[in-house]
């Protein structure tokens, strides 16, 4: 099996590894527009985020569907509080006094 086109091959593989960084860095124009539109485009994002929770808040308040029944709004949980250990019923879970070895 000869070797004679290995170079090409190289050469072709750098191409393309260089053609896909190109592609990646695909920011083109002036900083300085580039942050204007990327302002532009969060504030959009934003006021429309607000106006959804505004929306949101008059559902919640006009008994929209909000998982509640016919006869009024959902009943949130209770929350249950975790039983927390003492350290000595930690350190101690895994031993046992009551084994005796056996010779």
């Amino acid at each position: 099996m000869s070797r004679g086109n290995q170079r090409e091959i190289d050469r072709a593989k750098a191409q393309a590894k260089i053609n896909d960084k190109k592609k990646q860095d695909g920011r083109s124009g002036n900083v300085m527009s580039r942050n204007n539109n990327d302002a532009t485009a969060l504030q959009a994002k934003l006021a429309a985020k607000q106006e959804k929770l505004k929306e949101e808040a008059v559902n919640a308040a006009g008994g929209g569907s909000n998982g509640g029944t016919a006869s009024g709004p959902a009943i949130p949980r209770k929350k249950v509080q975790k039983k927390t250990e003492s350290m000595d019923d930690l350190l101690s879970s895994g031993l046992s006094s009551t084994k005796k070895r056996v010779k």
